[in-house]
């Protein structure tokens, strides 16, 4: 079986080119959309293995495959609407310990820093 490797890839019309490693390295490493309120549940994932509710507010998303280092940046917002996300003033990854290859926390809390559980939890993550 031969292997095809190309310097550069183009859309059909010969417009928007781009790298192969352009492409990997802007690509999502994993995402996850979960629901953070009762016995939590992921509703649909890529590249996690699992989740784990830590505390009110507080989720662990394990990766299927590690990521080969630990600088890499985590998207995340959140919504109790099932029809609609929204950016909450703190909400964000590794408030309460640094990510590991292997794992990260997410935290959702409101303006005073109260900690609560949210029906719709999306995370993104973008590295190497």
């Amino acid at each position: 079986m031969s292997t095809l490797k190309v310097a550069t890839i183009q859309d059909t019309s010969g417009n928007n080119s781009s790298t192969p490693a352009g492409i990997a390295s802007g690509t999502a490493k994993a995402w996850i959309n979960l629901d953070g309120t009762g016995t939590i549940s992921i509703r649909n994932q890529f590249n996690v293995s699992s989740i784990t509710d830590v505390a009110t507010g507080i989720y662990k998303i394990t990766f299927t495959t590690a990521m080969p280092n630990v600088d890499y940046v985590v998207v995340t917002t959140s919504g109790e609407n099932s029809s609609a996300l929204s950016v909450l003033h703190d909400s964000g990854a590794g408030n309460y310990r640094a990510p590991t290859v292997n794992d990260f926390l997410v935290r959702h809390a409101d303006d005073q820093g109260t900690q609560y559980d949210r029906r719709q939890v999306a995370v993104v993550v973008f590295g190497d």
